[in-house]
């Protein structure tokens, strides 16, 4: 789908507004929100591990996933993969969460979403995720979860409609080429 890459294209539109046309500050202007994102993802990781372990296995995971080399080497390109991985942490930290505001979980399921929308691929770890808050018969926390999924596929939805002229395009045809043929 076009979500990505027109993010991008408003970034560098943006860069032009404010005189920014070097290859060098365009690069800049990519890579600050791609810092931002994964830098939320290494608090999803310290969240996580602080809670399910000790503030002290917290200090190694955070540092373990930062130096970890793929990470490290595709981390900061324009890849899906990059951007999915970062928001599927994220959402999989919010979702573990016990003792929170239910919003986060419906947080959490747009996180996940996001995740879907920036890689169809990231449906083999969404998919039972989403399943295991049913077998832990987390009713509420898979229903937020699901609210928040659905709000961020309904978007998608409308995003390939205005852009590709019918609803949920982009999906439809990935399944069909990587799932189906």
């Amino acid at each position: 789908n076009w979500a990505v890459p027109l993010l991008f294209s408003s970034l560098f539109k943006l860069g032009d507004a404010l005189g920014i046309t070097s290859p060098m500050g365009r690069r800049v202007l990519v890579a600050l929100p791609q810092f931002a994102l994964h830098a939320s993802m290494l608090a999803a990781v310290w969240r996580l591990t602080a809670r399910r372990a000790s503030a002290e296995a917290a200090r190694w995971a955070l540092w373990l996933v930062a130096l970890f080399g793929p990470l490290v080497w595709f981390g900061g390109r324009t890849m899906s993969e990059s951007f999915s991985g970062a928001f599927l942490v994220g959402g999989l930290e919010r979702l573990d969460a016990r003792d929170v505001k239910p919003a986060w979980w419906a947080l959490g399921g747009a996180l996940l979403g996001f995740a879907q929308v920036t890689r169809y691929g990231s449906a083999a770890a969404i998919v039972p995720a989403m399943a295991w808050l049913l077998v832990e018969r987390r009713w509420k926390t898979f229903a937020l979860a699901s609210a928040g999924g659905l709000v961020v596929a309904g978007a998608l939805g409308l995003f390939d409609l205005l852009t590709w002229g019918e609803w949920f395009h982009s999906l439809v045809h990935y399944v069909r080429f990587n799932v189906a043929s």
